[in-house]
């Protein structure tokens, strides 16, 4: 909690990279509306999760499904092989 609290309580100031910045309240929020290198990082982020969280979700959604669908001792043998990795070690 506390490297959050610090990082927001930053955020409010000019400070660079090593040393203490001044004080300067809501100016670096207020300037992001006009930065379009922000926009840009932004649109990528929205991007990227549009692009690859939600077809990822999907697709496992659907193996776990079909996965729920199979009966007896061959949906054994698949959890066992899908589980097979993170049991084993490296």
């Amino acid at each position: 909690v506390y490297p959050m609290v610090q990082m927001f309580r930053i955020s409010f100031t000019d400070a660079p990279l090593i040393g203490a910045g001044r004080w300067v309240g809501l100016d670096n929020y207020l300037r992001l509306d006009n930065d379009p290198m922000f926009r840009r990082a932004l649109w990528n982020t929205a991007y990227f999760v549009l692009m690859t969280v939600v077809p990822g979700t999907l697709i496992a959604l659907l193996i776990a499904l079909g996965v729920s669908r199979l009966k007896g001792r061959f949906q054994s043998i698949v959890l066992a092989l899908f589980f097979l990795p993170y049991i084993l070690p490296v």
